[in-house]
């Protein structure tokens, strides 16, 4: 019997780096057309350890900062709206499990909202990753100098790197072009383990990241066996859209849920990066698609570090529990 050549993957651990409040005006439009004061929802906000075999360890967001303390003054009536809440911040978390936080390469950021930035300062090695079009943000003085921005400057010491992406080309996945429902994307490591996927229209410079966790599984042991080799992925999808029902059928409802206008910087091409989402999720068994604030893995019992999510998605995909309904 032949044997399946491995292919490169990645190790991605889950970390909660606070919780914040999120109005159901500002996740589904139905409610904000409606106007009706629904209320809303108290959901966790993740951070992801990347670590590659060889490149090291990486952090793809980082969640709330400490006590929701050290923001711009410019984000009083936003944290009054959200109500952040984090005891332990990323850093601390690491340090719990035994990881200097010096041994984080680099911090890529799915976009600089305050709930995903986090605190930098104790990451001395790490080198600031974001999108592309995230740059204009910082062409202009930031806080403190400009007492009025929202966004706090980088420490100093860290080197910015503003991603360029490709147009994709062909990658195979499940007989298929996985990536090619998304214009554009970069091959972080040059393998093909971890692709940041350009994601426009939540926020300018808007990342998903696409982690493979595993070479192989054996094709009996998923739902749809036509592939012989399948490989494993879980799609990061940040703030795509800030609840499952937006890209996925749940019942009771009979349909996908579109996501508000309120709360995307461009929601036609928002709405266009949620339709890849869906054609993900219906046509690729193998991908574990996760967003930033999906309180539902929490309930449902995700690991967090310091385990790894991929056996956990090995096992989603097994049982075909990909969100497909």
């Amino acid at each position: 019997m032949t044997s399946t050549p491995q292919v490169p993957y990645v190790s991605v651990f889950a970390l909660v780096a606070g919780h914040l409040y999120l109005p159901h005006k500002e996740i589904f439009q139905d409610v904000l057309e409606n106007g009706l004061e629904t209320g809303g929802e108290v959901v966790p906000t993740f951070s992801f350890m990347i670590e590659h075999p060889t490149r090291g360890k990486y952090l793809f967001d980082l969640g709330l900062r400490k006590h929701a303390e050290g923001y711009p003054p410019a984000l009083n009536d936003t944290l009054s709206e959200f109500k952040p809440q984090c005891d332990k911040d990323v850093a601390e978390i690491l340090r719990e499990n035994h990881i200097d936080p010096n041994e984080i390469q680099g911090i890529i950021f799915s976009h600089l909202h305050f709930d995903h930035t986090g605190d930098v300062q104790p990451f001395h090695s790490a080198e600031i990753i974001v999108g592309g079009e995230a740059k204009v943000l910082f062409d202009q003085p930031v806080y403190p100098t400009d007492p009025d921005s929202p966004f706090n400057e980088w420490p100093e010491g860290h080197s910015v790197r503003y991603l360029e992406f490709k147009e994709t080309l062909p990658f195979e996945s499940h007989s298929k072009s996985l990536p090619s429902y998304f214009k554009k994307t970069n091959d972080f490591f040059g393998d093909g383990s971890f692709l940041l996927i350009d994601a426009p229209g939540h926020f300018p410079g808007h990342l998903a990241a696409l982690a493979r966790v595993t070479g192989s599984i054996g094709p009996s042991e998923v739902e749809d066996s036509s592939s012989p080799n399948l490989e494993t992925y879980i799609l990061l999808a940040g703030d795509c859209c800030h609840d499952r029902q937006c890209y996925t059928v749940v019942p009771p409802n009979l349909d996908i849920r579109q996501i508000s206008e309120a709360n995307h910087h461009d929601i036609e091409e928002a709405r266009a990066t949620v339709a890849s989402l869906i054609h993900v999720v219906k046509e690729f068994p193998n991908v574990v698609i996760m967003l930033a604030h999906e309180k539902e893995y929490q309930e449902e019992g995700m690991p967090f570090l310091p385990d790894s999510l991929n056996h956990w998605v090995v096992d989603r995909v097994r049982t075909g529990f990909t969100g497909i309904i």
